[in-house]
C-alpha cells in the first residue's frame, strides 16, 4: 500500500492507494473536494508536486516521513 501525504499552513491530508499514482489521485481528490467546501486557493498541481509518496507494509510506522519498522507487537 502507498500513502500520499500534503502539507498546508492549516491541513494535513493523507490518502492510500495500491499504487503511487492511486494514492496522489485520491489525495488530488480530496484536496479539490476541500478547495471547493473551503475556498482554499492552492492549485492542485502545487499541492501534488509538493506531496510525499511512500509505500508501507503491515508492521510499519512512518514518523516524520520516515519508515520504522516494527516487530508484530508494536515495539
Amino acid at each position: 500500500m502507498f500513502i500520499a501525504r500534503a502539507e498546508t499552513r492549516n491541513f494535513d491530508f493523507m490518502a492510500a492507494g495500491n499504487t503511487a499514482e492511486q494514492a496522489l489521485d485520491a489525495l488530488r481528490c480530496g484536496w479539490i473536494r476541500h478547495a471547493e467546501a473551503t475556498g482554499a486557493t492552492i492549485p492542485v498541481d502545487e499541492i501534488i508536486e509538493d506531496a510525499w509518496v511512500g509505500e508501507i507494509n503491515p508492521g510499519m510506522c512512518i514518523f516524520e516521513r520516515d519508515f520504522v519498522l516494527c516487530d508484530q507487537g508494536g515495539e
